[in-house]
């Protein structure tokens, strides 16, 4: 029974992180304007300058969201690790609830980037099961969440972001949930 359920969870990770991905696709198309090098993907969930962009980001933020945080309780190693990705799919969630212009956006934001690297690095180093290049990997991604804190505001913030999030939220989960898949 529980290996079915993880089977299915695993699946519905994938699915999710396909569907996130398109969803910002077809949110930075519905977007006038959006800057893909100069605005953070957090714009593409305001309300006030594209209704369809917003609908379509904020839909897929908040089921990714919670897609996460019910994977990363299935199956990261410890409870440390559970409560921390947990904590970083629903902080993701609340990105889509709250959007960047709403007060609640910006503590939503900083729990993600407290939870995300906590996470990632505690699974990395505790899922003695993955090969050692899957622990590199998520530890390099937890890195590169505290970069995009500490660039947030620069130049280079937006552009930073876009490669967390890749990092974080879909190649380390992908490649995760494919080791992890029970056959």
């Amino acid at each position: 029974m529980r290996k079915a359920w993880l089977r299915h969870l695993g699946n519905a990770m994938i699915a999710a992180i396909f569907i996130q991905l398109a969803g910002v696709l077809v949110a930075i198309e519905l977007y006038p304007g959006y800057d893909f090098f100069g605005q953070m993907l957090s714009a593409l969930g305001v309300w006030g300058v594209s209704f369809y962009s917003a609908l379509v980001f904020n839909t897929v933020v908040v089921v990714g969201g919670v897609v996460f945080a019910a994977w990363f309780y299935s199956v990261a190693p410890g409870k440390a690790a559970k409560l921390a990705g947990v904590g970083a799919g629903l902080s993701l969630a609340l990105l889509g609830v709250f959007p960047m212009d709403h007060w609640l956006h910006v503590p939503a934001t900083l729990l993600w980037f407290v939870c995300m690297p906590v996470a990632v690095t505690l699974f990395s180093i505790k899922a003695k099961k993955l090969p050692a290049v899957y622990r590199a990997f998520g530890l390099v991604a937890a890195l590169l969440a505290i970069a995009t804190l500490a660039s947030t505001g620069s130049a280079y913030g937006p552009f930073v972001q876009k490669i967390t999030v890749m990092a974080t939220n879909v190649l380390w989960p992908l490649l995760i949930v494919e080791k992890l898949q029970p056959r």
